[in-house]
């Protein structure tokens, strides 16, 4: 018996194209409603994990250092982690680090993170990332943005975040002086 022969007659070249086309067809239909199906669970299951955490403060230490405390979220057996981007002023990430819960409780909820230059720093943003029913880490939506503020260029030795305490003063001797 000859190969595509069936009782005397011969399945044609383009109905095998057809019936291969068929089947790749149903089978991606078949795929993108299961991951349809996964994405929409994931969705579904993501509203159901929120928190309330938010920056709450932001100091620049210096030129180098920067601390950034956020308050204690809600729901916080479901919060795994806090991610903590840190953007320029074109909005490209300089740095971003996922910190857990437990180091943010034994810091009080506040971090310090190291730079090259602390000025280069626009924005700073936070995200959880909370354990699902399932198990798994589901990675939230942006729950607070920080903008830095306006510093002018200063002399570099001095911190243009940090405000003066003193009221400056010139001592002049004759009015050609001051």
């Amino acid at each position: 018996m000859q190969k595509g022969v069936v009782k005397g007659k011969s399945i044609s070249t383009s109905k095998v194209v057809v019936i291969i086309l068929v089947i790749a067809i149903v089978l991606f239909a078949v795929l993108f409603i299961l991951k349809k199906g996964k994405l929409s669970g994931d969705k579904e299951e993501l509203e159901k994990l929120t928190t309330d955490v938010g920056i709450s403060n932001v100091e620049v230490i210096n030129s180098t250092d920067i601390n950034v405390g956020i308050n204690q979220p809600t729901n916080e057996n479901e919060v795994d982690s806090i991610i903590f981007t840190f953007y320029d002023d074109n909005g490209a990430k300089l740095r971003t680090s996922k910190i857990t819960i437990e180091k943010l409780e034994s810091e009080n909820f506040e971090i310090i993170f190291n730079f090259a230059d602390t000025s280069k720093i626009d924005r700073i943003s936070i995200t959880p990332v909370f354990i699902s029913e399932s198990g798994k880490q589901v990675q939230g939506k942006v729950e607070d943005e920080y903008s830095m503020p306006y510093i002018p260029e200063q002399n570099n030795n001095e911190n243009p975040y940090e405000e003066s305490s003193e009221e400056e003063t010139f001592g002049c001797v004759s009015d050609s002086e001051c």
